[in-house]
């Protein structure tokens, strides 16, 4: 069975790329001054673009949970070795090597005793380029779908109580340990999957319809009142304890439905938008791993730095548009083409 292409994820794509470009244009938000106005919108942009790698996560989740109808896991593990595992082995080895002579941010980090040793155990633990913990959480995801898999036609129950689980276990036990400053979420209980996976189940809930309308409603008007609560927690510094450490499920699933039900609306719904859409969702992905770069070659080329304006609101822009374009056209190519996920 040939997989079905969906615009709203396309669309998702797009906009999940264009919100890690924020994400890491206002890095000023954690060692500038917080009560100064450059901060203050930096740490506004951060809560509002923070769904950024979890649109992602969603979206790998509405195609790849039903792998099953359309390949076999044989197939599905090549497929997934080429498109991920492969390029984030060649690009985890040249920024090991970029960042013996050159500095980039964020992300990227210096070696000072270079060696096989040092580059396997940078590799290990995420010390070659720290922005690439998603591969790491992407790949942990991948490894668990043979088993999601199977329930995923007759037992979406089930995938819906492991992502309340994880909503209990970490966006409801962080907000109320923040209203009363205790301590409730467990260690034991906050690896990798717990976190990431439920982003996952939740975009192939979305898919297949899972919630009635009511309850997506419910979700949107939720989402939206905590991230409304957390630009007021932001600009009011963290004084009101009953905004602290709100999680981010409910906003990113909330934005997950809105932009899946304006897909379908005639004003973007037309066929040169969803070519449009197609090729810059195509070029998301190694967007994520060349942004870095980007950044370091315009700052340099413009003389600014990441406290300049242009740098936190225009660069994201500039990048976007200039870099994907770029990819696109490099893409084209074959064999580049193998090392670009």
């Amino acid at each position: 069975m040939e997989k079905k292409r969906y615009y709203y994820i396309d669309i998702l794509n797009c906009i999940a790329i264009f919100f890690v470009l924020m994400l890491h244009s206002t890095q000023l938000s954690f060692s500038g001054d917080p009560n100064s106005i450059r901060t203050i919108t930096c740490n506004v942009i951060q809560v509002i673009c923070i769904p950024a790698v979890y649109i992602f996560f969603m979206n790998s989740g509405a195609m790849l949970v039903n792998y099953r109808e359309r390949q076999s896991t044989k197939t599905f593990a090549i497929k997934r070795i080429r498109r991920v595992l492969i390029p984030f082995l060649c690009w985890s080895f040249f920024y090991y090597l970029f960042d013996l002579r050159f500095i980039a941010a964020p992300g990227p980090i210096i070696h000072k005793n270079p060696s096989v040793k040092d580059f396997i155990l940078g590799l290990v633990n995420n010390n070659i380029n720290n922005i690439f913990w998603f591969f790491y959480a992407i790949m942990a995801i991948y490894i668990t779908l043979p088993i999601i898999s199977l329930a995923a036609k007759k037992h979406k129950d089930y995938l819906f109580f492991i992502v309340f689980l994880s909503f209990f276990l970490n966006d409801f036990a962080n907000w109320i340990g923040g209203i009363f400053n205790v301590k409730l979420q467990s260690e034991y209980f906050n690896f990798t999957l717990m976190i990431y996976l439920p982003y996952a189940l939740i975009g192939y809930l979305v898919k297949e319809s899972y919630f009635s309308r009511k309850q997506e409603n419910l979700i949107i008007i939720a989402g939206l009142l905590s991230v409304i609560c957390s630009v007021v927690d932001v600009v009011n510094i963290g004084k009101l304890s009953v905004f602290n450490h709100i999680g981010p499920m409910l906003y990113s699933t909330s934005i997950y439905l809105i932009i899946k039900r304006l897909s379908y609306c005639k004003i973007i719904n037309k066929r040169k938008f969803k070519i449009l859409f197609m090729h810059a969702s195509g070029c998301s992905l190694s967007m994520y791993v060349l942004h870095v770069l980007f950044y370091k070659w315009f700052d340099t080329f413009l003389h600014i730095n990441n406290t300049s304006w242009i740098h936190i609101i225009l660069m994201p822009f500039i990048v976007y548009t200039i870099g994907t374009i770029i990819i696109y056209i490099v893409r084209k190519f074959r064999f580049i083409r193998v090392f670009m996920p």
